[in-house]
């Protein structure tokens, strides 16, 4: 919480024309996990919009990007009324939470969306990231006749490890960190990597993107001593 406090006063300091919530706003239903603070939906739906509501500045457009079905469920629908309590944009289907986001900006196009692969190591953090920059350059050609010049900046999250790459001026492909900390799946799983817990500043300009990742340090490591008689 004293992360997220300061955070939210970077923002309210910064003022940012445009928030994204890029997935996962809520835990959702998860029995199998012991370290859930709750399992009612609706309790995790007041906590997100309650929390949420600090980080964003007054007259700031929001937009709200699906998550993963695990946490929001296969239709979004507390996460869809979170996005709407929150003012969040709604899509051409007018639903408040959107597949993913395609944003005309002064810098370029910028395209959002949660998932993405690749690794926590700190060599394989962006990898798919980066790639799927490239074929949806190649893709926007394609398929919709967009010039793949005009994307400029891809922002990804889902693998709890924040990462930033510049391919070319004014260029970026971010992934996101996250604010969960080590879960005991985690443990099981990743056992020698921790997630980063941050958030992202991106600014759009004639002159393209450019932007900064901020990762709070992380709480203490326990550390047991053996002292042999």
């Amino acid at each position: 919480m004293e992360c997220w406090t300061l955070m939210c006063a970077d923002a309210k300091k910064w003022r940012p024309d445009v928030v994204l919530l890029v997935g996962d706003l809520v835990e959702g239903i998860a029995p199998d996990n012991g370290e859930l603070i709750t399992n009612n939906l609706h309790e995790q739906q007041g906590a997100a919009v309650e929390l949420l509501s600090m980080a964003i500045p007054r007259k700031a457009k929001v937009y709200a990007i699906k998550g993963t079905p695990r946490h929001e469920g296969l239709m979004s629908g507390i996460t869809d009324g979170v996005a709407r309590e929150l003012g969040a944009i709604p899509s051409e289907g007018g639903t408040h939470v959107r597949p993913y986001l395609l944003l005309d900006t002064p810098g370029g196009l910028l395209y959002a969306v949660h998932h993405t692969g690749g690794g926590s190591l700190p060599w394989t953090k962006t990898n798919s990231s980066q790639r799927g920059y490239w074929i949806l350059k190649m893709s926007l050609s394609d398929a919709f006749g967009i010039d793949p010049t005009r994307l400029r900046a891809t922002v990804t999250a889902h693998i709890h490890s924040a990462g930033m790459s510049i391919p070319g001026e004014g260029e970026v492909i971010a992934c996101l960190p996250c604010w969960q900390l080590k879960t005991a799946y985690a443990h099981k799983r990743m056992p020698f990597v921790w997630p980063d817990i941050g958030y992202m500043k991106l600014e759009a300009t004639e002159r393209g993107f450019s932007g900064c990742i901020k990762v709070f340090k992380q709480p203490e490591l326990e550390v047991d001593t053996w002292n042999p008689e």
